[in-house]
């Protein structure tokens, strides 16, 4: 099969049409063994930190907690997800370009960008490479079924 213009769907998409929405997060006041728990039990690797208006306040990567708890011998049961959370997160706006972000995630070597919403950064939703190859695989799909299917994510 030879895939051509058509799968440059997935450049052209806005983050808004191939983002998770259903984002699992933890509050800043999570104890880190909570959020060790909301990782493991939802399958996830990253959790957006949000404050009481949904506002992103930082990320927690499973790394950060291995690393807290190897490294720096924190107690997980003692410390909150704001002893560890990176605070610095780069975030998108869903009408973003799904390219544009693709490329910030690969120039930051990061695995995932919350999007937030324009005013204030209420979370609505995260992207991550699963998201990307969710599309891609769709996008493969379409064009194996000829130029008049439709994409749907």
């Amino acid at each position: 099969m030879v895939l051509h213009e058509d799968t440059s769907v997935v450049a052209d998409l806005a983050v808004s049409q191939m983002m998770t929405r259903d984002v699992w997060t933890v509050t800043s006041g999570t104890p880190l063994r909570d959020v060790w728990r909301t990782m493991h039990d939802h399958k996830v690797r990253r959790l957006p930190v949000l404050d009481h208006n949904r506002r992103l306040v930082g990320l927690i990567t499973k790394s950060l907690l291995i690393n807290a708890r190897r490294g720096a011998h924190v107690d997980l049961g003692a410390h909150t997800a704001s002893t560890i959370m990176e605070e610095d997160v780069i975030t998108a706006f869903p009408d973003e370009s799904a390219a544009s972000v693709a490329s910030q995630m690969l120039a930051h070597r990061i695995g995932c960008v919350p999007i937030i919403s324009y005013g204030r950064p209420e979370l609505v939703g995260i992207i991550t490479p699963s998201d990307f190859i969710r599309a891609f695989i769709h996008a493969v799909g379409r064009a194996a079924q000829g130029p008049d299917s439709t994409l749907r994510l």
